[in-house]
């Protein structure tokens, strides 16, 4: 090499500038996703705790296409139960809770239509496709009609007896027998929510969900208006304060009516062939 030359050793220069741009640009790039998804959560959480509006209607049954009334003195201080529609989470649902009316149980072959002191009629417990039997525990006026909790969806339950409704999640559980000797009801279903927070499912269909629920100490049915996923539905009965929640027969296909001013208000019918088996959860007015 002749003394004119000139040897560069190392990286050049220009070089690790480029790259020291390169790596600058880079932190620069993740900060700002860092940034936005912080930015994500606090408002998911806000929009949690802070979107839960509704509008209140009270219906009190009269005399009309359903027959007497519940009864001559009923006035709105005596109201069955009220009716309520909210949003939650972005979705609609609504609300029929319990005021003055019983929870029970009535099987398909049972329920008399032209009762008046019904006034909130839905299906409850599931029932196999395969061989049209009620999936799970269930207690009918204290007359045990299926017996097993087959799997973890059926782990949760809902004991009617002596004035009292009890919800939760557990196999075995000694409601199961209070329900019996104290001729009450018992069924089985999917547990929505419970003391330790609301229960997640694998499955991402959406459908119209329905839950019997507790809050506050008062007792309510929940259901959609939007179809959702069933883990979605969980979590919005968590963000809207249930304490307790079990799932109920969702989808369309299904019995639903209730009571508004004496006439009956039909939101779904089921079209299947009709099952001895099929099974209501109704409200009673006192």
């Amino acid at each position: 090499m002749k003394d004119t030359d000139i040897e560069v050793l190392g990286e050049d220069p220009r070089k690790l500038r480029r790259k020291k741009r390169n790596i600058q640009l880079a932190l620069g790039i993740f900060a700002i996703v860092l940034i936005v998804i912080v930015l994500f959560l606090i408002l998911r959480q806000s929009k949690r705790t802070s979107e839960i509006t509704s509008t209140d209607e009270t219906y009190t049954p009269t005399e009309g296409d359903v027959g007497k009334t519940v009864s001559d003195s009923l006035s709105v201080d005596t109201i069955p139960f009220t009716l309520e529609e909210m949003e939650i989470n972005g979705n609609k649902y609504r609300c029929f809770q319990l005021v003055n009316a019983e929870l029970e149980l009535a099987l398909y072959n049972d329920i008399d239509t032209t009762d008046t002191a019904i006034v909130f009629v839905t299906q409850a417990a599931n029932i196999r496709g395969d061989n049209n039997k009620i999936i799970g525990d269930f207690i009918y006026k204290g007359d045990s009609m299926a017996k097993g909790c087959p799997n973890a969806s059926t782990l949760g339950f809902c004991a009617i007896f002596g004035g009292k409704t009890i919800i939760g999640k557990a196999n075995p559980t000694t409601f199961l027998d209070s329900a019996k000797n104290d001729s009450g009801f018992f069924f089985r279903q999917y547990a929505l929510v419970n003391d330790n927070g609301f229960e997640s499912f694998e499955s991402e269909a959406k459908s119209y969900r329905r839950a019997l629920c507790i809050k506050d100490g008062n007792v309510m049915v929940v259901e959609s208006i939007d179809k959702i996923t069933l883990s979605a539905f969980a979590e919005a009965l968590f963000d809207y304060d249930i304490s307790n929640a079990v799932n109920l027969m969702g989808g369309k296909n299904l019995d639903e009516w209730y009571v508004k001013d004496g006439k009956r208000e039909v939101l779904f019918i089921n079209t299947r062939e009709p099952n001895p088996n099929r099974n209501y959860l109704i409200f009673r007015a006192k």
